[in-house]
């Protein structure tokens, strides 16, 4: 089946904003969103209230220097922003007071990873150790030193640490990975090897998945310190920064580098679906290039990706199959599907947004 994708609202960068792209978004209610802008030259976040009362419309100045790229509600309603370092900025996570005037508490933390739906996230600190944070209290946890764990040279390309819940996996060198988890009396570290240079580490809890610069991706269990699985496709190199893995956890997804995709169970390492490249729907016919961005609907019925032709392709995992397309004027910058409603918020380069209604089929 396709999806049906009907408009429900499309709200132009408000007079405020400065000329910036749209990097967060989250549905505050049934009515109403909030909206990210990235000011290109300053570097500064201005968050936006956008809604199908545009009585409700207004810009909020936000204290968060760098880029604001998470934005949720907790469960019980108050709004929770966090960016990414900017400059000596090492990150801040704003808890908003239901007013949304001011934020009540600020953590100078970066969030690693986070479950607002559990009211959990794992954070990091100014000189790199990891943090327990709970989202509902405000309070601060159990602390990691991650001293000797930090590589500043390979960091940056495999996106160390990567973290989940709390198990974080470092790549202290090219082929090194240590396991670390946040869980009192846990063992401190657990060292792994690998025979190609990593390219990028994601971790899905106890399980990790692992990309080299080539053709290598493989799944290892990061509290055993093992190698369970190789997904290798000896043929066609993999795009590193598009790993990911459905919500469940169940199945890892990777494109390659001419926009084919892949899926491979957790399991048993098997190849459960293979994509290829999505139509270039590109109106001057430019160059598709590799994914970009990717994303799933709760149950991992459906794939969503972007790539450089300033569309957002829909995928249907149990066919195997592009079913269709979602155009912007300009590229796509950031997309959030509504996990109740599975309504579809669609960001790109000049700060618009789309509002989508839920997907059927």
């Amino acid at each position: 089946m396709t999806p049906t994708l009907t408009p429900l609202a499309r709200f132009e960068r408000p007079d405020p904003v400065p000329h910036g792209r749209v990097t967060a978004l989250v549905r505050l209610s049934e009515r109403q969103l909030l909206v990210a802008h990235m000011h290109k030259v300053a570097q500064q976040t201005w968050l936006a209230l956008r809604g199908l009362d545009p009585d409700g419309d207004r810009v909020i100045q936000t204290p968060q220097q760098g880029v604001v790229n998470r934005a949720a509600v907790l469960r019980d309603g108050r709004l929770v922003t966090a960016s990414r370092p900017c400059g000596d900025d090492p990150g801040v996570v704003c808890f908003w007071d239901r007013t949304l005037e001011r934020p009540e508490r600020v953590w100078q933390l970066q969030v690693a990873h986070w479950r607002p739906a559990h009211g959990e996230a794992t954070l990091v600190d100014r000189q790199g150790d990891l943090v327990v944070g709970y989202l509902d209290t405000g309070e601060l946890g159990l602390r990691r030193s991650t001293t000797g764990l930090r590589s500043p040279i390979h960091d940056p390309f495999a996106a160390s640490p990567s973290v989940c819940g709390r198990d974080a996996l470092f790549v202290p060198d090219d082929t090194r990975l240590v396991g670390v988890r946040l869980v009192e009396g846990a063992p401190a570290q657990v060292e792994m090897a690998v025979d190609f240079a990593v390219a990028r580490v994601l971790s899905l809890g106890r399980l990790a998945l692992v990309a080299g610069f080539g053709e290598d991706l493989q799944v290892w269990d990061t509290h055993a310190g093992r190698l369970a699985h190789t997904l290798t496709r000896p043929d066609r190199p993999i795009v590193s920064e598009s790993v990911a893995s459905l919500p469940d956890g169940s199945a890892a997804f990777a494109a390659w580098d001419d926009g084919g995709c892949a899926l491979w169970s957790l399991v048993d390492g098997r190849l459960l679906v293979e994509l290829p490249p999505p139509p270039d729907l590109h109106p001057e016919h430019s160059t598709r290039g590799p994914l970009h961005q990717v994303g799933f609907d709760p149950l991992g019925r459906w794939a969503l990706a972007t790539h450089m032709d300033q569309h957002l392709h829909f995928a249907d995992l149990r066919a195997g199959a592009w079913t269709c397309a979602w155009h912007e004027d300009a590229p796509i910058t950031a997309f959030t599907l509504c996990p109740d409603t599975l309504d579809l918020l669609v960001g790109d380069q000049d700060g618009h947004v789309t509002w989508l209604s839920a997907i059927s089929g």
